[in-house]
């Protein structure tokens, strides 16, 4: 190829990856077929690809994101964040991480997690929230090397899901604070 040019297939895939019990998605089912078809892209971000902590005090349940890793043939991946369950004094709520993660056939630097500043809905959903405090939603970027002398700053997100007035507000205030990171 051409220095001036080149190409690539990139694929940000939500995987559902939630704990089977909170799960209506199958994730031990789904996960060990998704993994392996995730080869064919030069550079996956995924949403909702927790790893299960260890030790794991919420055994039997668990995450899935390591059913991704056993698969990938992806050279390059980001480390999962580290699940707070229950231990972030700022959103005690949240027992998930953001579950931002990338597998790449090219290098990439650290990557940078930034929680949304608001999130809308716990357990009890009968607030018509899409629980989205449970987890540490944000977005997450890393400059990423795509042929020598040739990076390019990859974003990946998750933003407040639902549909409740709240969840709007909140989903508007959340692609704002992405802006601003952007132009800083």
């Amino acid at each position: 190829a051409d220095a001036d040019s080149g190409e690539f297939v990139a694929l940000a895939y939500n995987v559902a990856g939630l704990p089977e019990v909170l799960s209506g998605s199958e994730p031990a089912t789904n996960m060990p077929q998704i993994g392996p078809k995730l080869n064919a892209y030069d550079l996956v971000l995924v949403q909702e690809s927790w790893k299960t902590p260890d030790p794991n005090p919420y055994a039997p349940m668990r995450g899935y994101h390591e059913e991704l890793e056993a698969t990938s043939e992806l050279e390059h991946r980001s480390t999962p964040a580290t699940q707070p369950l229950g231990t972030d004094a700022t959103r005690p709520e949240a027992l998930l991480a953001d579950g931002l993660n990338r597998f790449s056939r090219f290098a990439f630097g650290d990557v940078t997690r930034v929680r949304w500043e608001g999130c809308f809905g716990g357990a009890d959903t009968s607030d018509r929230g899409a629980a989205d405090c449970l987890a540490t939603k944000g977005f997450s970027v890393a400059t990423t090397t795509l042929a020598d002398g040739v990076e390019v700053d990859v974003y990946n997100l998750h933003a407040e899901a639902g549909s409740s007035d709240r969840d709007q507000e909140l989903q508007a205030a959340d692609f704002a604070q992405l802006a601003a990171f952007i132009n800083e």
